[in-house]
């Protein structure tokens, strides 16, 4: 992709995914999704094609049962999303969640973590559900109230998430909540609780054409060893997904975007080239 007169310039590479992800929208998905109408539940015909057909292991690497070969490409993820929008929105919407529950665990999983959970979501088997939103913390995640007590081997986590796309029914919940007395998001870790945990429970809240769920963690247990995200070496919280590590030009924060060498961002008045490395350079 090149930044040309104003406009975007797709390879033929990108041109081509473009292409075969509108054909294929088209042709399987909107079929599954026409079918399954308005109802607010998690239609898994649909989720299995997203996998069976090559959307979901674009989000997951060979290693671990998917396509994706080397880090995932920012123009990719706005190529597939804009063209299942266009076609079929419960498949954009799918892929979408998809992708905001598996990332974490992609970008800071423990090889143990990754083996267990990353196949079955490339295949679409399993979905996951990203759970960040409370009663009185959506947009502001400095104010999660949702705590976790570390106990003996295992991890005990209390509190309430709304709005959570894909529960009560997803696989796995990436959880945040508070570990620490640090202020804001410092304070705040990633785990991953499975469906079955005990102590977790949903209800829905019927508020659209797929599930969203009022999330109850009351005590839930998880594994001191396998359930916390680590990040650096460190512990993974919200801030390494992207909210305060970006590089400053201008007075304008850029978040880790992945591009192709010569790829050129616009940030106010300054333009960036990419350089061959995929990091962005002054020109």
């Amino acid at each position: 992709m090149r930044f040309r007169d104003g406009g975007l310039d797709l390879s033929h590479d990108e041109q081509a995914l473009r292409d075969a992800v509108a054909q294929t929208a088209e042709k399987s998905f909107r079929p599954l999704a026409d079918a399954w109408g308005e109802r607010d539940e998690l239609n898994w015909e649909l989720a299995r094609a997203l996998g069976r057909e090559g959307l979901f292991p674009r989000l997951v690497p060979r290693a671990y049962g998917g396509s994706l070969e080397g880090p995932f490409r920012s123009v990719t993820l706005c190529l597939i999303r804009e063209e299942l929008a266009r076609t079929c929105a419960p498949a954009e919407e799918l892929f979408a969640i998809q992708g905001l529950g598996s990332h974490p665990i992609l970008l800071a999983g423990t090889e143990a973590q990754k083996a267990r959970w990353l196949p079955s979501l490339a295949s679409g088997e399993s979905v996951p559900a990203f759970a960040l939103t409370e009663p009185g913390a959506g947009s502001d995640a400095a104010a999660i109230a949702t705590r976790a007590e570390l106990r003996g081997d295992y991890w005990a986590l209390t509190g309430e998430k709304h709005f959570i796309s894909n529960a009560p029914v997803a696989s796995l919940y990436v959880v945040f909540a508070r570990t620490g007395s640090a202020p804001g998001t410092k304070g705040l870790s990633a785990f991953v609780v499975p469906k079955d945990a005990p102590g977790l429970t949903g209800a829905p809240m019927h508020i659209g054409r797929a599930p969203d769920c009022e999330l109850v963690l009351k005590d839930s247990r998880v594994s001191r060893r396998h359930a916390r995200l680590q990040a650096r070496g460190g512990v993974l919280v919200l801030t390494d997904l992207g909210s305060t590590n970006g590089t400053r030009v201008n007075g304008h924060r850029i978040t880790e975007m992945v591009l192709g060498a010569g790829d050129r961002i616009h940030v106010g008045e300054t333009t960036i080239v990419v350089d061959g490395s995929g990091v962005p350079a002054r020109p």
